[in-house]
Parts: C-alpha cells; sequence; structure tokens
C-alpha cells in the first residue's frame, strides 16, 4: 500500500508521516510528492496524518485520515471425480478446496472428517460430504458447499451352464447331468 501527498510550498523543509502511531521519515520523494510503502498490512482501520515544516519554521499538516483493509471474501469448491453418482467398484475422489493460501477448507463424509482429498472405493449407498472453512483476519468465512456421492449396486450377471454348454440341453433318465452357475458383477 502506497501513501502519498503533494505539498505545494517552494520552501519546504521537512515531511513526514504519522500512521497508525508509528513515525516515519524515510519516505520517497519526487518533486513535491513525497510517498510512503507499508507491506503486511492486515484488515482493520488504520489512521494516519502527514505533516510538512518549511525553511522559515512554517508547520502544516492534513489532519487525521483514515484508511481501512476489508476482508476478501473466499470460495469454496466442492468436487467429485469421476462424478458425484458412480458404480459400486468405481475409485471417486472428492475435493474440497479454496481460492487462497491463508483459508483452510475442512471436509466431512457424513460427519465425520476425512483427508483432502478423499479418495475411495465405497460400497453401494449415499455418503453425504460437506466442504467449510473458517474465517481468517484477512478472509471472511466461504459459503459451506454440500453434495450427495451416490454409489449404486453393480449389476450382477448369472450364466446357467449344463454338461458345459449355455444353450439348452434334452437328456434322458437315467443319463447323468453336471449343472454349473456362474455369476459376474
Amino acid at each position: 500500500y502506497t501513501f502519498n501527498i503533494t505539498w505545494i510550498d517552494e520552501s519546504i523543509d521537512d515531511v513526514w508521516l504519522i500512521f497508525d502511531g508509528v513515525t516515519y521519515t524515510d519516505l520517497t520523494q519526487e518533486g513535491n510528492t513525497y510517498s510512503k510503502t507499508l507491506t503486511d498490512l492486515s484488515v482493520g482501520e488504520y489512521s494516519y496524518t502527514w505533516y510538512a515544516n518549511d525553511t522559515v519554521g512554517n508547520g502544516e499538516d492534513t489532519g487525521t485520515l483514515s484508511f481501512t483493509i476489508n476482508q476478501e471474501s473466499t470460495t469454496l469448491t466442492l468436487t467429485a471425480l469421476p462424478s458425484w453418482t458412480e458404480t459400486y467398484g468405481a475409485e471417486t475422489a472428492v475435493n474440497c478446496s479454496v481460492d487462497n493460501a491463508e483459508v483452510v477448507s475442512h471436509l466431512y463424509r457424513d460427519g465425520i472428517e476425512v483427508s483432502i482429498p478423499d479418495i475411495q472405493t465405497l460400497g453401494a449407498d449415499t455418503y453425504d460430504y460437506v466442504c467449510n472453512a473458517s474465517a481468517t483476519q484477512n478472509y471472511s468465512a466461504p459459503a459451506e458447499q454440500q453434495n450427495t456421492l451416490t454409489i449404486n449396486k453393480a449389476g450382477t450377471t448369472t450364466n446357467l451352464y449344463l454338461n458345459g454348454n449355455e444353450n439348452n440341453v434334452t437328456i434322458t433318465y437315467p443319463q447323468q447331468s453336471n449343472a454349473a452357475a456362474v455369476t459376474n458383477n
């Protein structure tokens, strides 16, 4: 954040800034403009005053000015790969992310905190996911994100084999037969 002032006085001798109670005399000067860059200011309201003296002893100041830094907003994103609806046996990756490095997100599956991302091969059921985060000094609390992961039952196929043949077979008593069933999911 750079603060500057232009003093119109041919005989300016000394300029300083008092920012939130701290006096700064190490100003940058370009012609009649004086500036000071301050870094690492956090959210809040600050007060400051510029002062100047000229070579004949006259003093001047701006009076107290204010400067406000507001919290930035944060956006949460809740995603599931490959999708929010899958079939049993599919691995899913549910992720909860924020758009800045200061806010820490949390991911919950059915009310229990899980790692981010939550990579699982879950059983057939529905799973409620919640992604949230708290405000920090510089960022507001984002809106909570929710979604439901649905894992559907896998379809099964059963094939019946008679005497090793999947087709209809005709046998005559007392001929023996061998029956086998194979189930695939």
